[in-house]
């Protein structure tokens, strides 16, 4: 046995500060589930269902210390629709599921220019915003140009929209491809490709005009990549393999020129590669014993962050980095979490922005 499962706490009160964080997930079980941590990750509530979500939650995010939305799948036997579920106080409870009009299958991934402007982007190239921190939303839209697959003439998936301003901001996703905003996400510029790539899984910045986007390239087998801009998004670096990565799914930055990607190696076991330049170079990959995938990782500061994923028998793992992510813990279990599946997302409401 590689993990520990760490003990539950009944009622914690959270912290100001750094300290809270949640994990969403549940693909096995098709239940949309939580926990939190008021202690940095120590410690973690029992696995809870948000009223009314059955199907999967992709991702979760905080726009401000109390507000969070977690977006995801909804379905049954007939049913397939994007929904959505939203806190006020930071995590520890959620609304019931509601649901984005217009949106079939997945909501992947959501990202906020403000406290009260946002984003949520996925399946097939679908888009909605907000203006109330995620309470509302527009009905999905499909109208980037070019957004689609050259080869079949379908529309491929969004997985992930990020900011670097109150205007401009940047989604990615599959076939390669992005698009840029510079009014908050409310318009995009026809879809753009980043040469080498199949499938751009998620985008961070360390600071307004420096970032990185990570994924696999378009090779059989294919590897994992990542590429480098320095113009906020406008322009990429070909894709460039970081040595060991089969697939990488998630990067994040913990000051300007550290950073994180993970995600799983050419022989299946969760790894993850580091940055001290900004993004500019990476570690060859680092496996985490014990773990089958690393799908995402956050930084409440910048010491402390946490990475989720998945164990070889596909139970939800975590683990925990103090120096920035050049070094991680052991993989652990949270209880109540038996069979449901992997950890999708993990977000700190307390956590500070590099800019």
């Amino acid at each position: 046995m590689f993990f520990s499962c760490k003990k539950d706490i009944s009622n914690p009160v959270p912290n100001n500060n750094a300290n809270l964080a949640v994990i969403v997930g549940g693909w096995n079980v098709q239940k949309g589930l939580f926990s939190y941590t008021n202690d940095g990750g120590t410690n973690w509530t029992s696995a809870q269902q948000i009223s009314g979500f059955t199907g999967f939650i992709f991702s979760v995010s905080f726009p401000s210390q109390k507000t969070g939305v977690a977006v995801g799948e909804f379905k049954n036997n007939t049913n397939s629709a994007g929904v959505y579920s939203t806190t006020n106080d930071g995590g520890l409870t959620w609304s019931s599921v509601r649901s984005i009009q217009g949106w079939i299958y997945g909501i992947y991934a959501v990202g906020f220019s403000t406290y009260s402007n946002g984003v949520a982007v996925g399946y097939g190239g679908q888009y909605a915003t907000t203006n109330d921190g995620g309470n509302t939303w527009s009905s999905a839209k499909r109208d980037i140009v070019n957004w689609n697959s050259p080869d079949i003439g379908l529309y491929v998936d969004v997985n992930k929209v990020v900011f670097t301003s109150a205007s401009n901001g940047i989604l990615v996703g599959g076939n390669g491809q992005y698009a840029n905003t510079s009014d908050g996400g409310n318009t995009w510029s026809n879809a753009l490709g980043i040469a080498k790539f199949a499938d751009i899984r998620s985008v961070a910045f360390s600071t307004q005009l420096n970032g990185v986007a990570v994924g696999n390239d378009t090779s059989s087998p294919f590897y994992g990549v990542y590429s480098y801009t320095s113009d906020g998004g406008q322009n990429w670096s070909d894709g460039t393999i970081i040595t060991g990565f089969r697939n990488i799914k998630d990067v994040a930055f913990s000051t300007s020129l550290t950073g994180v990607a993970v995600g799983t190696t050419t022989n299946n076991v969760g790894a993850y590669s580091y940055t001290l330049d900004g993004g500019k170079t990476w570690s060859d990959a680092v496996t985490i014993t014990g773990s089958a995938n690393i799908t995402a990782v956050s930084f409440a500061n910048s010491s402390n962050g946490i990475a989720v994923g998945y164990d070889p028998n596909y139970a939800g793992i975590y683990i925990r980095t103090t120096d920035g992510g050049k070094t991680w813990s052991s993989p652990q279990t949270i209880s109540g979490w038996d069979g449901a599946g992997a950890f999708q997302s993990v977000a700190f409401p307390y956590s500070y922005r590099l800019f």
